[in-house]
């Protein structure tokens, strides 16, 4: 549902400005971490059900690369890839600013990337976790449920309103003071200035006026390593 859509409509708009036709069985780079030291990087439940939704369920090959891996190599692993998918396993300050410059398709759901990648004001307050009265992006506990607020777009997979997508309270990243060339297709149903999926295509403004190098798409998505998050999602999730 909103996952599989992130998954299959992020390649297509890469492929879309070359004018081919929609992708299947693509080369998909997974940037993972350790979990804060718990793990071994890339093996925490959900990283795992991840990996195999894309390769068992969907047919893309998937590559881990681990976030201390050295800057010129993740960017490399990033530019021959047809999509990278940055998981909330990761340290953000392993993974800094090591591909920001890819044109290729990134999807990331640490909540600590959004200022390297420009999405949201660099210099605003992050929480983690906190309410969004209080910062700028971050984290949230407890959470169930967002709202659809852009049901028009195909990032929102047919869905509207308030919908369920845990299937237990869990943590959703979000940010607040983003860049006005996002597209927000959903938010924390509490807040509603709080985006939990929204992305900015290629060249549409960062924070800093720049133009991004490629389309970036920030998922609310945790990482509870104990029981996992991926896994507990519900049909719509």
């Amino acid at each position: 549902a909103i996952f599989l859509s992130l998954l299959v409509v992020a390649p297509v708009y890469a492929q879309q400005r070359q004018g081919g036709a929609p992708p299947t069985g693509k080369n998909i780079v997974m940037i993972v971490g350790d979990e804060n030291g718990t793990v071994i990087p890339g093996t925490s439940i959900s990283d795992v059900f991840i990996k195999n939704h894309l390769e068992l369920d969907m047919g893309h090959k998937v590559t881990r690369v681990t976030h201390d891996t050295a800057a010129d190599r993740m960017l490399a692993f990033a530019n021959a890839a047809d999509m990278v998918i940055i998981v909330e396993s990761v340290g953000s300050g392993a993974v800094g600013t090591k591909i920001v410059s890819t044109p290729t398709p990134v999807l990331t759901s640490e909540a600590f990337l959004q200022d390297e990648f420009g999405l949201v004001n660099p210099k605003g307050k992050p929480l983690d976790p906190g309410l969004p009265d209080a910062g700028a992006f971050g984290a949230i506990e407890n959470q169930i449920a967002l709202t659809i607020t852009n049901p028009g777009h195909p990032l929102a997979a047919g869905l509207k309103g308030r919908v369920p997508v845990y299937r237990f309270p869990r943590e959703m990243n979000w940010g607040k003071e983003t860049t006005p060339g996002a597209e927000v297709i959903a938010t924390l149903t509490d807040y509603p200035t709080a985006k939990v999926i929204y992305m900015v295509r290629k060249g549409a403004k960062l924070f800093d006026g720049t133009p991004a190098p490629g389309l970036r798409i920030q998922f609310f998505i945790e990482n509870d390593n104990e029981t996992g998050t991926a896994n507990l999602m519900t049909p719509d999730g």
